[in-house]
């Protein structure tokens, strides 16, 4: 049972002022240089006397940094959100810095030298040696003096790009004005949450790019026009961020050479489970055939659809073009069951939401708590406590930010502010996850309503949140490719329990009269399932085949957005037709954190399903509490340095992508 708990200690500091963020970075960064000069005046070099401070120092300034850099994204006050974005290029720099510190490396290679100590130490003590001295040695330690200067050169280049990239998508959301006959197709509620303006004395909706104007306007608008328009808006933002990207990929192209290896994708897939680009565009390629069928199948079915509204319009059919996609799909699914009814009236937020968090209770075995009064950064945000089943040990914060709102990143994701691992002591530094979405606000006229595709999201998400907040490893460094494609084959295994029938019923209610979804509206949902998976799951194929291309090329000279719209078109089969796009320009993932691995999410989503199917063979689906051994195998995995490992112990054999195609079908 959900309730509301008040333990202050447990609590995190959001509410901090520009001048706090800056100052707190600036002295994390002063503490971090005088440590490391301390580190690096040891003078007997040991596994305990070396890599265990430096980690634990790792851990203490990079959550601080987090932190901090974290509130760039989501914070309400443009001040903040810029002192933030300065905090982590300081940071970023600083741990530049660190990295090119030979004084620092030379004690670790002591260490990593010292064959007794490394053979007397456990798998995840002698990995996290061997990760903290692979990460010095890619830094360039081992170049000449001039190399390592260039290479120092192109790292702040590179993450004054970054912050540049960042910030524009950030601040370039645009507006369109539209009539309300340019509008019509919406269901009545949508016009609720529209602000408007009078133009030429014209009463108009101001529609934004954000995905919760942007998406029901290019599902339900019937003017073609209109939908077009809007798409051309959205796709159309952030020029200046071509140029920034070209550059970055020359940089990391620089780099990778540097350091001696042919490319980019070399360089960063040493380490992931895919081991080298081809590899990883191996594995898309297997999944590509297969995924294009069903994708021109899903295109004919738009196509006829298409066909009929103009002929019914006695309008020329010029053909399919992405803006009618989302529109279409839609059409596509309603023809397919005798269902009219808005299925979103049973997935009301503030009800569902504690009937979701329920669910995850039980699944995880874990109880979790509101937080009465939490420090947070906006005042929407939910702040959650998870413990575990029998409410003794804290396990960790899990923070909700889920409408949108002006300034707040406008995409879903999932932030890590405080990795769960071990102290030295024994004792748990407890996780913190932030999970941030962009759901539209609820208002007095019109309850926040999510159709079935954000409760998959949510579902997801949720999951992936709840299991990076209940995972620990021994250390903090080893936390990120711990839970790296294994927590999003999570997120990917726990969105398939939003089309099990069992879980719906006991999540959806609707939202005046309280009463269970009926059965003929919650066979329709389960009946939609794959409506458009084809063409959604060939874009992220392409995504990934792009993201691999640019940074793996065969010349010199990489045209960033042609190689972009020439790829859409050849393998997602997007038409774009005369409108000048730029979806190169806010693929934020390219420029941070996905570069050269955003494949991961589709491998990822084939574990997940492979994991999903294994599992409800093994149990019985329509009764939730059979399954809460799930908590139990899961979070219970030790570091894999393998990297698949874990999902080889929880499918009881190495991972294919038959369940993945299986629930396509």
């Amino acid at each position: 049972m959900l309730s509301e708990v008040n333990i202050e200690e447990n609590a995190i500091r959001f509410d901090l002022s520009p001048e706090e963020i800056i100052c707190t970075a600036k002295y994390a960064v002063t503490r971090e240089r005088q440590f490391l000069d301390a580190i690096a005046q040891v003078e007997k070099p040991t596994f305990k006397s070396v890599i265990v401070p430096l980690k634990e120092a790792d851990s203490r300034y990079n959550t601080e940094y987090r932190i901090g850099g974290f509130l760039q994204y989501v914070s309400v006050d443009k001040n903040v959100r810029d002192a933030s974005a300065e905090a982590m290029a300081l940071a970023y720099s600083c741990k530049v810095e660190y990295l090119k510190r030979e004084d620092v490396y030379k004690v670790v290679r002591v260490v990593y030298d010292n064959d007794k100590e490394m053979a007397d130490l456990s798998v995840e003590d002698r990995t996290l040696v061997e990760k903290t001295e692979l990460m010095f040695r890619r830094t360039g330690l081992l170049l000449s003096e001039d190399k390592r200067k260039r290479l120092a050169e192109l790292e702040t280049r590179l993450s004054e790009l970054t912050y540049l990239f960042t910030c524009n998508i950030r601040d370039m959301e645009k507006q369109v004005y539209f009539t309300r006959e340019e509008l019509e197709g919406l269901p009545e509620s949508y016009f609720c949450c529209f602000e408007t303006k009078h133009d030429n004395d014209m009463l108009k909706y101001i529609v934004t790019t954000t995905s919760c104007d942007y998406l029901p306007v290019m599902e339900y608008a019937r003017n073609e026009n209109t939908r077009k328009i809007l798409y051309a808006t959205k796709e159309s933002r952030c020029p200046e961020n071509i140029s920034i990207l070209e550059e970055a990929v020359q940089i990391r192209s620089e780099k990778a050479c540097l350091l001696g290896y042919n490319t980019f994708s070399e360089y960063m897939l040493e380490t992931r489970s895919a081991s080298t680009p081809e590899v990883a565009l191996g594995m898309l390629e297997e999944l590509r055939e297969e995924l294009t069928v069903l994708a021109k199948k899903e295109l004919n079915e738009i196509e006829t659809l298409k066909r009929l509204d103009m002929e019914a319009s006695k309008l020329p059919y010029k053909g399919v073009f992405e803006w009618d996609i989302e529109y279409y799909a839609r059409k596509a699914a309603a023809t397919k069951n005798e269902i009219k009814r808005n299925f979103c009236e049973y997935f009301e937020i503030n009800t569902m939401l504690p009937r979701v968090l329920s669910f995850f209770e039980k699944l995880f075995g874990v109880s979790i708590f509101y937080m009465n009064n939490p420090n947070v950064w906006s005042p929407n945000v939910i702040a959650l406590e998870v413990w575990k089943s029998d409410k003794k040990v804290f396990i960790g914060n899990l923070y909700l930010d889920l409408y949108a709102r002006d300034g707040k990143l406008n995409q879903t994701s999932l932030f890590s502010l405080c990795h769960g691992h071990h102290r030295r002591d024994g004792s748990r530094e407890n996780s913190a996850m932030a999970l941030v979405v962009n759901f539209p606000k609820s208002s007095a006229l019109k309850p926040t309503l999510l159709e079935h595709s954000d409760v998959c999201i949510l579902m997801g998400m949720l999951g992936q949140a709840l299991y990076n907040t209940c995972s620990v490893s021994k250390w903090s460094e080893l936390f990120i490719d711990f839970r790296g494609t294994f927590s999003e084959a999570i997120a990917q295994m726990t969105e398939q329990f939003a089309w099990e029938p069992s879980v719906l019923r006991q999540i959806a209610t609707h939202y005046r009269s309280g009463k269970s979804i009926p059965d003929n509206i919650l066979n329709a949902i389960v009946a939609n399932k794959n409506v458009g998976s084809g063409l959604n799951n060939l874009r992220q194929l392409f995504y990934g085949i792009y993201d691999l291309s640019i940074h793996n090329p065969t010349k010199d000279v990489v045209d960033i957005q042609n190689l972009y719209n020439s790829m859409a078109k050849d393998i997602a089969m997007i038409n774009n037709g005369d409108v000048v796009t730029l979806g190169a320009a806010t693929f934020s993932h390219l420029i941070s954190d996905y570069e050269s691995t955003y494949f991961e999410y589709l491998q990822a989503t084939i574990y997940g399903a492979d994991m999903f199917l294994t599992y409800t063979l093994r149990h019985d689906t329509d009764d939730i509490r059979s399954r809460t051994d799930f908590g139990c195998n899961i979070l219970q995995s030790v570091y894999d340095p393998d990297k698949t490992n874990n999902i080889i112990s929880f499918l009881g054999r190495n991972p294919n992508n038959k369940a993945f195609f299986e629930l396509l079908k």
